[in-house]
C-alpha cells in the first residue's frame, strides 16, 4: 500500500490510499472514474506516492513524485487486468475487462525518488530521471 497524494482544482491537497503495480517503467493505480483522485490528475498531473517500508529495521520510507495520466478504455484494462496487481480486480467489476467501463487507471511516470531512512534522520538516496 502507498499513500497518493493530488491536487483538488482549487489547489487543496488531497491524500488517499491506493494499491499500486509496476508494469514496466510506470506506476499503475486501478480507480474507479468518478474517484476524487481522477478528477485531480486530469486537473493537475502533479502527483507523489509515499511507502512506508517496514521490513527494514530503520523504517524507510520511499517518496516518489511523477506525473499521472488516467488511461481507460478496454485495450488498456485488457494489458493491466491479470497479472500486473497482485489482487484480483474482477473483486471490483465482476465481468473482467471487457464490461468494466467504470475502471481506469493511473499510469504514474516517476521523474524523482527519495529513499529516507530512520523516519528521515538517515542520509537520504535520491534518483532522478535522466533527461532523454
Amino acid at each position: 500500500m502507498a499513500y497518493l497524494a493530488t491536487v483538488t482544482p482549487s489547489g487543496e491537497p488531497h491524500v488517499s490510499p491506493v494499491y499500486p503495480a509496476f508494469y514496466e517503467s510506470d506506476i499503475w493505480v486501478a480507480v474507479d472514474l468518478t474517484y476524487v483522485k481522477v478528477r485531480n490528475v486530469r486537473a493537475n498531473p502533479a502527483v507523489s506516492l509515499h511507502y512506508q517500508v517496514l521490513e527494514t529495521n530503520d523504517m524507510e520510507t520511499l517518496l516518489i513524485w511523477g506525473i499521472a495520466t488516467v488511461r481507460t478504455g478496454e485495450e488498456i484494462r485488457r494489458t493491466l487486468w491479470h497479472d500486473v496487481f497482485d489482487y484480483d480486480l474482477n473483486s471490483f467489476s465482476p465481468g473482467g475487462p471487457e464490461t468494466a467501463e467504470e475502471i481506469g487507471f493511473l499510469q504514474i511516470a516517476p521523474n524523482r525518488a527519495v529513499i529516507a531512512g530512520n523516519m528521515g534522520s538517515e542520509p537520504r538516496r535520491r534518483w532522478l530521471k535522466s533527461a532523454s
